[in-house]
């Protein structure tokens, strides 16, 4: 399940970063950049959950994913939430669409730049989820 997760999330990224090489009018690719928005966040959502719980702090219930609509560049996704324990978790994530459009098409990994923070702190970094060795 979570190489499907983390595929569909690199392609809806990967569509961003080929939508300014399209040909596509702006209208056409900030509406589309905003799908593709909004499906990275839907998608990233149980990603960001297991990254808290492999980090020793579960969610409780499950994490609010939302994208920065005002970004024009890289898929920037901002999840908040509960942990077990009543702490706040956050997670920031900068996921680069020409990076993930290079990848190998086995590789369904979720490249890019993630910042776990627990009540404020950092907990964890990574720059990918689900990525393949090597």
């Amino acid at each position: 399940m979570r190489a499907r997760i983390g595929s569909a999330a690199a392609a809806a990224a990967a569509l961003t970063g080929l939508l300014s090489l399209s040909g596509c009018g702006e209208k056409e690719v900030t509406e589309l950049r905003g799908v593709t928005g909004d499906l990275s966040a839907a998608l990233l959502r149980p990603e960001a959950e297991e990254a808290f719980e492999q980090n020793g702090h579960p969610v409780d219930g499950k994490l609010d994913c939302a994208h920065d609509a005002e970004n024009t560049g890289d898929v920037v996704v901002t999840c908040t939430g509960t942990g077990k324990d009543d702490e706040k978790l956050s997670l920031t994530a900068t996921l680069d669409p020409v990076r993930i459009a290079k990848q190998e098409s086995d590789d369904y990994g979720l490249p890019g730049e993630f910042v776990g923070l627990l009540d404020g702190e950092e907990l964890f970094i990574s720059n990918c989820f689900n990525c393949k060795a090597g």
